[in-house]
């Protein structure tokens, strides 16, 4: 009997994925691997670049629809990030097959790869003013590299920061630090940690943990004396930098929380559970969800008066910031709303329970 329950509560879900699947909320771009990472091109709004589940990353043109794809990793790409250097445009890559690649972001050519790292690259910062990349992996370490055309491979191993006990999940930086050639870097990880380091150049000084959050930080990220994080433990919150790490705000949610951007007075927030959320930053409330994504939602950037958002779906939609932020616009799956329509209170509920 629970065999026969399960096949049919497995065949409705199916049913029910197939219904968002087909939905167009937010002008989908639809891709061939699930996506792991994005960021947008400072010079362009509309070019985007994504890590993907396929060992692959690729730029897309969200005019016009061009893509490019940049092979070379033997592991899925878990990290992407751009750097302008000597008046060209490279696109650094994380990946599982635990390097990072570092290619001609115009022409797709690889230029070097960098292979310090003894477990999976989890995310990549480049940092203009020391003209530097940091790399955060699963081998618990944090390594931070000198960029310089003229040397061998373009990089140099500077150092290593250590002190997360597992893997480190995000890095920010924080150019508020006083001491002259010297800025902040804020990592999270799946210990539970936050930690700030103090790095120059040429040397660095161990972060002091701070836990906050009961289990894994996936997102961290720095506005002016704010610090905003998402965590596994379902909430986001928002840290007060100015008088030490004070909590402000703790928004709940109902799964993982994987991403937060900040516009004009709001919190958005991603979602395992495929919700977008909006909030009101003043008073924490919830402003609305904003349905589109059929899988876990795991980024969001803000590129011009759009939002972007990045799914393990396999797609990239596109958001206006006005209509995200009118509490009367609604974004609906008009298949779901409809199959609501068609069945009974029981059914709905049931419907409800397996769309959680």
């Amino acid at each position: 009997m629970s065999q026969f329950f399960q096949s049919d509560q497995n065949i409705k879900s199916a049913e029910l994925k197939g219904l968002k699947a087909n939905n167009e909320n937010g002008n989908p771009f639809r891709l061939t691997t699930k996506i792991l990472a994005l960021t947008v091109d400072d010079k362009d709004e509309n070019i985007i670049y994504i890590g993907g589940a396929a060992n692959i990353a690729v730029k897309i043109n969200l005019k016009s629809k061009a893509k490019s794809i940049y092979r070379g990793h033997s592991g899925p790409v878990t990290s992407v990030v751009l750097a302008n250097i000597d008046k060209d445009k490279r696109l650094y890559t994380g990946s599982w097959d635990n390097t990072i690649k570092m290619w001609n972001a115009e022409t797709g050519d690889c230029l070097a790869t960098l292979d310090k790292h003894s477990d999976f690259v989890k995310c990549l910062l480049y940092v203009p003013q020391l003209n530097m990349l940091f790399s955060g992996s699963s081998d618990k370490s944090i390594i931070g590299w000198e960029i310089r055309p003229d040397l061998e491979n373009y990089h140099r191993k500077v150092f290593v920061l250590k002190g997360h006990t597992r893997g480190v999940e995000d890095l920010a930086l924080d150019t508020s630090c006083p001491d002259s050639g010297h800025v902040w870097i804020w990592s999270a990880g799946s210990d539970r940690e936050i930690r700030r380091w103090k790095v120059g150049d040429t040397a660095c000084e161990d972060g002091d943990a701070h836990i906050g959050h009961e289990t894994s930080v996936y997102r961290i990220k720095i506005f002016d004396n704010e610090m905003w994080t998402a965590s596994a433990d379902r909430t986001v919150r928002r840290w007060d930098l100015a008088h030490g790490i004070k909590e402000e705000i703790k928004l709940e949610h109902g799964d993982y929380t994987r991403d937060v951007v900040i516009y004009q007075g709001h919190a958005i927030t991603a979602c395992r559970d495929e919700y977008i959320r909006v909030w009101n930053i003043e008073t924490g409330k919830l402003i609305k969800k904003i349905e589109g994504h059929f899988d876990d939602i795991v980024a969001l950037q803000i590129a011009g008066q759009n939002l972007i958002s990045a799914s393990l779906d396999q797609t990239i939609r596109q958001w206006p910031l006005k209509d995200v932020l009118d509490p009367k616009i609604e974004f609906k799956i008009t298949a779901l709303e409809n199959k609501r329509a068609e069945i009974t209170d029981d059914e709905e509920r049931e419907l409800d329970e397996l769309m959680e």
